[in-house]
């Protein structure tokens, strides 16, 4: 009887795991400028012509940004001290690889605007300052 429950949970266990598979499917590596990282928004100039990668044409201070795009997995970019300025190279993917990572965010009392696409990034490295 045992053996058959051990089995039948080895199987279960088995059937479960096949079923979870996680979306490994990311994009080339591409580069790209930080051009914004506070209050729990990070926003990339990612190089490139409109639309590589994801990006959108978006304004912000009166300076237009031809392929940006703001990083979903902000928490992602805080833990490898990404910041506003530095260049990086990273591959986007379909989904939130850290979908309930958290981190420390600033307090911020006005609204900070971002572009309305949204990619989520990963094998993300500094490249420059």
């Amino acid at each position: 009887m045992a053996k058959r429950l051990t089995l039948i949970g080895f199987i279960g266990l088995l059937i479960v795991g096949l079923s979870c598979k996680k979306s490994t499917e990311s994009s080339a590596t591409l580069t790209g400028k930080i051009i914004l990282s506070q209050c729990g928004t990070a926003v990339i100039q990612i190089d490139g012509a409109s639309g590589t990668g994801g990006g959108v044409v978006w304004a912000n201070g009166g300076v237009s940004y031809s392929n940006a795009a703001t990083i979903g997995n902000y928490c992602y970019l805080k833990g490898l001290g990404i910041r506003a300025g530095d260049i990086v190279s990273f591959k986007t993917v379909v989904t939130n690889p850290q979908p309930n990572a958290s981190c420390i965010v600033e307090l911020c009392l006005i609204a900070i605007p971002q572009p309305k696409s949204v990619i989520y990034v990963t094998d993300m490295v500094k490249t420059g300052p």
